[in-house]
């Protein structure tokens, strides 16, 4: 009686225990209260009574046990074995129910035509609801030097602008390029990375108006002076007639120019490779790409090809768009092609890329690096809340547009990978400093996105806590 009794004690200690194993995707410890408790204590009773019921027919094989330590010890080691790989399949059972729910959850309040949620618990944090992305932001002084050279050329200041560009050319054929010009506007501007700016500008020429995209690398500084060191130029839209080409761009077709599926199988993208044609484009962020990467591969963040990277690329050949499952990759070639690069994404991603065997150096899955718990865990409502009465902060990892639906009040707007490479550390700076955090999520991405703010939050000097994956339960 005491071996049985002695294997339900193991079994209510392993399966009552805080769940640990982790559900991909997207790689969740679900924090679940066991329910396990009421049912092992009736399983207790049940069994003990149909076992003194049968206690006649048992009390021999406990004597040849007793007797015959060899037999015991692996018959002991069994029933052990039984017990903890029967719980750890019911904690499988009750994480794989938890992310189920979890996804239904997420579809139903992640849907943009959903109304608007109504917030609560509005003592949770401090107010600081306005997202950060939205706060206005001073043009810095390269911005004010690319708006000052497009004003020299478009006032007719040619020799003044040709002092400060990339002379590439004689100043003739530069002369030549603005003979025409009576005004040019820049209709935006912003910065990607450090002295990088992406901007659209409108050219006046005569009777011709035309729309640009300008990705522009500048050199120097305030005191020595800026000048251009790069530009790539791209034709947005051009009425009245025939396009110029400022600084020497050449129009390029807005849409394909062949018209190819959207998605590339791995069949597909190895074959490109073996003809060496194919130019493969990783779109992961910068952590991702540093611990593994297809070999050749060419990166660009997602946000910063949306800032104006995506200039850079090339208009007559295959872009083959690279993610970790191919959701981010689709998002991407979609918004390639409308600028009129031929892009593809792979469809079964990195992830899938190496599954079936295709080159990679280095690590795939960030779990191989982030081994962490904190990297895995899912917080509850209740874990979350003492964290924040206990000094942490949430930080929303959600597009700006989710986050402007509903969110729990005081919570911070960082939506990693939707944020230029230029606006990282500002964004990153606006949360408190040295303060816990909790990154806030809703879906695959965002919660992708949360592991990735996590980390990026602690090269910052913040103590990550972990993920809370249902915000719709505090707003």
């Amino acid at each position: 009686m005491r071996p049985l009794l002695f294997l339900f004690v193991i079994g209510y200690a392993i399966v009552s225990a805080p769940a640990t194993r982790a559900v991909p995707p997207p790689d969740f410890i679900f924090a679940i209260t066991s329910q396990a408790g009421p049912a092992f204590a009736f399983i207790v009773i049940l069994l003990s009574t149909l076992a003194a019921g049968i206690r006649q027919l048992l009390v021999p094989y406990f004597f040849a046990l007793r007797k015959n330590k060899w037999i015991a010890i692996p018959v002991f080691v069994g029933i052990v074995g039984v017990g903890i790989f029967g719980a750890f399949k019911f904690d499988a059972w009750r994480q794989d129910n938890a992310y189920k729910a979890w996804l239904a959850n997420s579809a139903v309040h992640a849907d943009p035509d959903a109304p608007a949620v109504t917030t609560g618990d509005v003592d949770l944090l401090s107010p600081n609801d306005k997202p950060i992305d939205e706060e206005p932001r001073s043009e810095d002084k390269g911005g004010r030097f690319i708006r000052s050279y497009y004003a020299d050329i478009g006032s007719g200041r040619l020799a003044q602008a040709y002092e400060v560009s990339k002379k590439t050319v004689p100043f003739e054929t530069f002369q030549s390029w603005y003979a025409h010009t009576t005004g040019v506007t820049v209709d935006s501007l912003q910065p990607i990375s450090e002295g990088r700016y992406s901007l659209a500008l409108t050219l006046m020429d005569g009777d011709v108006t035309t729309r640009y995209a300008v990705l522009m690398t500048i050199v120097g500084n305030e005191a020595s002076g800026y000048r251009v060191a790069d530009s790539s130029v791209r034709v947005i839209t051009a009425s009245g007639g025939e396009a110029g080409k400022p600084e020497g761009g050449a129009a390029v077709p807005e849409t394909p120019p062949v018209a190819v599926p959207l998605a590339v199988s791995n069949e597909e993208l190895s074959a490109a490779g073996s003809r060496g044609n194919a130019l493969v484009l990783d779109a992961r962020e910068d952590e991702e790409n540093a611990y593994g990467r297809l070999p050749g591969s060419r990166h660009h963040r997602f946000a910063d090809l949306v800032a104006g990277d995506w200039i850079q690329l090339p208009t007559d050949r295959t872009v083959y768009v690279l993610c970790w499952s191919g959701i981010r990759g689709k998002e991407v070639a979609e918004f390639l092609r409308g600028k009129g690069v031929a892009a593809r994404y792979l469809e079964e991603g990195a992830s899938g890329w190496v599954a079936a065997g295709g080159a990679w150096e280095g690590k795939i899955s960030f779990l191989d690096v982030y081994t962490e718990e904190r990297y895995r865990i899912v917080l509850t409502k209740e874990a979350v809340k003492e964290a924040v009465a206990a000094g942490a902060v949430l930080v929303d990892s959600r597009p700006t547009a989710a986050f402007a639906k509903g969110h729990v009040p005081g919570s911070y707007s960082v939506p990693i990978i939707y944020t230029p490479t230029a606006k990282m550390a500002e964004t990153l700076g606006a949360v408190p400093k040295g303060a816990p955090v909790i990154t806030v999520c809703d879906d695959f991405v965002s919660c992708f996105d949360a592991k990735i703010g996590g980390v990026k939050l602690e090269k910052e000097g913040h103590v990550f806590l972990g993920r809370f994956a249902t915000p719709w339960e505090l707003e």
